[in-house]
């Protein structure tokens, strides 16, 4: 695998927002996400660096900062935006999902890639705890 950690930026839960008079389902990582994928929900994506709160702390250590890490939203486009918050925030190794508004989860779902479907979030959950974060201390 080249990417150390995945890191989904959606919210745990569904949400709906207006799309130009349309409502838009957004699914959050409880729905469906990347197997091994760490949520992280940095949403939304302009929130400050100042301001991140993360779900699964990555920045509580500097081998976790180093990490190559991919980062992914449901179409691409926020999750640039949060990449380069993550950058922001001392994060030397992030790739985004790709070209914004044609890559992201609904993009891996709709070419049938492998999802986990139906999780619940539990943080105290070992594999929802990453390695890097208990290597040592930022």
């Amino acid at each position: 695998d080249y990417f150390d950690y995945v890191l989904d930026i959606r919210p745990l839960q569904d949400f709906t927002v207006d799309n130009n008079g349309q409502t838009l389902l957004l699914e959050g990582w409880e729905s469906f996400h990347i197997p091994g994928s760490f949520p992280i929900t940095v949403f939304p994506p302009d929130t400050p660096a100042n301001e991140v709160d993360m779900l699964v702390d990555f920045t509580s250590s500097n081998v976790c900062k180093d990490a190559r890490i991919f980062v992914h939203c449901w179409n691409g486009i926020t999750g640039n935006r949060v990449a380069k918050t993550l950058i922001e925030l001392g994060f030397t190794n992030i790739h985004a999902a790709g070209p914004e508004g044609s890559a992201g989860i609904w993009d891996w779902k709709t070419a049938g890639y492998e999802l986990v479907t139906g999780d619940t979030f539990v943080a105290e959950e070992p594999c929802l705890q990453p390695a890097c974060a208990q290597m040592c201390e930022a």
